[in-house]
């Protein structure tokens, strides 16, 4: 049997894409497990209840925005993605610097978002 190098050249992509598509889906797996650690569902509900104040609930939790809005968007209380562009616009705004995509904003970034999402609420009512 004669193996072509560009028989072993694909092969060797698809084997490349496989194990990227498992460690995204392992790192998928894993923000799961680590957020709900984090944030139980029972307590986050509980807190939720008392305020929907997201800078609240992420210094209630101690763990990031995207933390957060993950966990509003996966019970469909949010758009992740219009929740998200939102808090940077007002990032933005207040600092004069472009958000990073990760959301690790300045600790003193509290009274915008704090003023958004209790116009938020409200909005609804």
């Amino acid at each position: 049997m004669i193996i072509k190098v560009g028989d072993v050249d694909n092969r060797l992509r698809v084997s490349m894409v496989s194990v990227v598509i498992i460690n995204k889906a392992r790192e998928k797996v894993a923000d799961y497990f680590a957020s709900h650690l984090l944030v139980p569902q029972a307590e986050f509900e509980r807190i939720y209840a008392l305020t929907q104040d997201v800078v609240k609930l992420k210094r209630h939790f101690r763990v990031s925005y995207l933390v957060i809005l993950n966990r509003l968007a996966a019970m469909g209380i949010i758009e992740f993605a219009k929740e998200k562009a939102k808090i940077c616009a007002i990032y933005q705004k207040q600092h004069h610097v472009k958000c990073s995509g990760n959301l690790k904003l300045r600790k003193n970034f509290t009274d915008g978002i704090g003023r958004y999402f209790f116009n938020l609420l409200f909005s609804f009512l």
